[in-house]
């Protein structure tokens, strides 16, 4: 998810759309990656029994609340131009799952 974030942000500052295409076609394939482990990692991880809770509440973060960051983004569109506000959030994304990385158990995850 890291790199995917990161190559957000070149997608946005890319001078050259060969460079866009190429991040584009990149973060499609780090978002399969990403979503086939969080997956597995779902279904070995949490018990049988609480799958179901688990995984409602997982849509609902990841889907649930993109409303709440489309009206912030326009929001925000007022002060900043769309390519700041892509390569803005990119970066901050980069930030949060890295630091998320700074953590031994999320890293040792068998």
């Amino acid at each position: 998810w890291t790199v995917n974030s990161a190559l957000v942000v070149v997608l946005a500052l890319a001078p050259w759309y060969e460079l866009a295409a190429a991040s584009a076609a990149l973060r499609g394939a780090a978002v399969g990656f990403g979503i086939a482990v969080w997956d597995t990692m779902l279904m070995e991880l949490v018990p049988g029994h609480l799958l179901s809770r688990v995984i409602s509440v997982d849509y609902f973060g990841s889907l649930g609340l993109m409303p709440v960051g489309l009206v912030l983004a326009g929001a925000a569109s007022a002060v900043a131009s769309p390519q700041a506000l892509l390569a803005g959030g990119g970066a901050l994304g980069v930030l949060m799952f890295a630091a998320g990385l700074m953590k031994r158990e999320i890293r040792t995850i068998q």
